[in-house]
């Protein structure tokens, strides 16, 4: 497969707006003993996603909790209905940020790392 192909089909496995988490699946499929760094980029794109969700379910589930429990006893849970939805969403923002990162960095042909994550699946 010629590289240039290799280059988008990495940098996509970055961005999930595009096939969501199947796109590093299958880039770290299709490499995983024909390119160690093109293997390395999708697992580490494909960690970071599942992180990512499971951090902004569990923000978006805890507030949501949170709210429900503050109005059956009682409160009118204000705060909380706006602080949430505002933690998830930054949430969203941060992981998008580094996806995008990832993905342009790729396609220029450089190593691109996650914070906390990268170095350790390497």
């Amino acid at each position: 497969m010629a590289d240039d192909t290799k280059k988008y089909l990495v940098a996509w496995s970055h961005f999930p707006i595009v096939l969501g988490m199947l796109a590093p699946i299958i880039t770290w499929f299709m490499y995983k003993d024909k390119d160690k760094k093109a293997a390395f980029q999708a697992k580490q794109a494909l960690v970071w996603q599942v992180l990512w969700t499971v951090i902004i379910v569990a923000v978006a589930l805890g507030g949501g909790l949170l709210a429900f429990s503050l109005v059956a006893g009682g409160s009118d849970g204000g705060i909380i209905f706006m602080l949430f939805p505002l933690i998830t969403f930054a949430a969203v923002a941060v992981m998008l940020l580094f996806m995008l990162l990832g993905a342009i960095k790729t396609l220029q042909g450089k190593e691109f790392y996650y914070p906390v994550i990268g170095e350790k699946l390497k």
